[in-house]
């Protein structure tokens, strides 16, 4: 940061000092900040040994080619929207197969199987209640 005189700064000789006096210190890094690419503090602060990350924009993440070879990101087709990006779960099981991606359903898919299947509804019972405007239509 160029500023040697900080680590003799009281308020903010210890973490729980820098916490103390988060505004200040909030001010401090963001006029430092301020005056530098992403990129620039991200190599700064790796060559001193500060553990960093650049926070990327959703085009950015989107466009990352590691995530799409490790299958975080995949396209899929959607019967509305044709062909969307959507993410797997960050959690994955030694061993286990991933999971199948598919849109979600589409609101009232499944109504006439869960009513017919689960709560015993007759074919006519489960029109009607289409007709009166009572259960969506897929």
């Amino acid at each position: 940061m160029g500023r040697p005189e900080l680590a003799e700064d009281p308020r903010l000789k210890t973490v729980l000092d820098r916490l103390k006096n988060i505004d200040l210190t909030d001010q401090i890094v963001s006029d430092w900040s301020s005056k530098l690419t992403r990129n620039e503090i991200t190599e700064l602060c790796r060559a001193n040994k500060v553990p960093c990350a650049a926070v990327r924009d959703l085009l950015e993440v989107t466009e990352d080619h590691h995530l799409h070879a490790r299958g975080m990101l995949r396209e899929i087709t959607h019967p509305e929207y044709g062909d969307i990006l959507v993410h797997r779960s960050p959690l994955v099981l030694h061993d286990a197969a991933a999971p199948d991606y598919s849109p979600s359903a589409r609101l009232g898919q499944h109504n006439g199987e869960i009513l017919l299947e689960y709560l015993g509804l007759s074919s006519g019972e489960v029109d009607a209640l289409r007709q009166s405007g009572a259960i969506a239509q897929a």
